[in-house]
């Protein structure tokens, strides 16, 4: 194995300011050299079949800081905190522990302490908020199926869905996500379908060639009941509501829908 070069063999960080927007100020020690070689493979795995671009902004990292790493380009190591967010966005099983240990750090001191709180249960989150959260719980999950997959955001999701991603099969399967964190609306003289028509109607759209699902991801149960109760029957598409908890990162549960397709068990699925 070839170890540090290119100046990257300092045992000890001291990190002030900030770092991918995170205040710094402590001393961040690693017990020996960065391992340049293994760390990079690593890294390279846990892009799997993502863009860089995308990649840097599922951990919530910037571009540039993250083609420094795989590129060997920066003077210290990176600190723990910035290792979490790698690894929980990570394809092929890339875990923190195996991260810690190719960058030189004491795996047992660092694995057990939590470098990101998760959420207050008496935060709320605005829908921005919420979107960038729910995308990090599906993404974490993404990787830890044995799904083969790449996901799109932006303009690239289409006008429809907030992000979505492709998985490779025979047919090829186009799944995407649209994150909601409230209720809609109340009106007391319109049924709750009629309340989730908006939500329904972002889906009308039908692409041949592909098995198409369209998945709402949601922190409210009341929403996810709502839902399950009122499904979209006229659909011509393959519809689910994913549960979330903010409060543990993680999802609750998943349903399929009830739309104008049958019911398919082969259909990919997250928990």
């Amino acid at each position: 194995m070839r170890h540090q070069q290119n100046g990257l063999n300092s045992p000890c960080r001291r990190v002030n300011d900030t770092e991918n927007g995170i205040p710094m100020s402590k001393t961040v020690k690693t017990e020996r050299s960065i391992d340049t070689e293994r760390f990079i493979d690593l890294l390279t795995k846990a892009q799997g079949n993502r863009t860089r671009t995308q990649f840097a902004k599922d951990c919530g990292i910037s571009l540039p800081h993250l083609s420094k790493l795989i590129n060997n380009r920066i003077e210290k190591p990176p600190i723990p905190s910035t290792l979490k967010k790698l690894a929980d966005h990570a394809a092929n099983g890339v875990t923190y522990e195996e991260l810690l240990d190719a960058v030189g750090y004491n795996v047992e001191a660092y694995a057990k302490k939590p470098v990101r709180k998760l959420l207050s249960p008496n935060l709320k989150l605005s829908p921005e908020e919420f979107k960038k959260v729910g995308l990090g719980i599906i993404t974490t999950a993404l990787t830890k199926s044995h799904y083969s997959w790449s996901m799109r955001g932006g303009k690239a999701a289409e006008n429809y869905w907030d992000v979505h991603v492709d998985i490779d099969g025979t047919p090829k399967i186009r799944w995407g996500f649209l994150f909601l964190s409230k209720l809609p609306p109340e009106n007391p003289n319109r049924p709750a379908l009629d309340r989730l028509g908006p939500y329904y109607a972002k889906v009308l759209h039908i692409q041949s060639g592909i098995k198409l699902i369209h998945s709402f991801v949601t922190e409210s149960p009341e929403l996810f009941d709502l839902m399950i109760k009122n499904p979209p029957f006229a659909l011509a598409m393959h519809v689910s509501v994913i549960l979330v908890d903010t409060t543990t990162l993680s999802i609750v549960k998943t349903v399929q829908l009830k739309t104008a397709f049958p019911d398919d068990p082969t259909l990919p699925t997250l928990t």
